[in-house]
């Protein structure tokens, strides 16, 4: 139902992580993959047996952490740990796709 894809999506947004830099006072500092799948079919059919096929789609929501250069961002210690870690996963991310 449409309620408990929003509350399916709303407990994956709490789990993300977000912090400060120079370039941006949210930046996301995860990468999050939301997908849904529907199916239909069609409503008017007699029996399950009469039914004529199945559609089947599929969504995928990406958000990917923030590539920032570590200039700009002014950023030091664990947050510029964490910039080099998601700048290192982009990279691979691209390398894959």
């Amino acid at each position: 139902s449409t309620a408990d894809v929003l509350r399916i999506l709303g407990d994956g947004l709490s789990e993300r992580v977000v912090g400060a830099t120079n370039m941006n006072a949210v930046s996301s500092r995860s990468h999050a993959i939301f997908e849904i799948a529907f199916e239909s079919k069609p409503a008017d059919e007699a029996s399950e047996e009469d039914a004529g096929p199945a559609f089947s789609s599929k969504i995928t929501f990406v958000d990917l952490a923030g590539s920032e250069r570590l200039k700009r961002t002014g950023a030091e210690g664990g947050r510029k740990d964490e910039g080099i870690a998601i700048n290192k996963s982009l990279l691979v991310l691209g390398t894959v796709i």
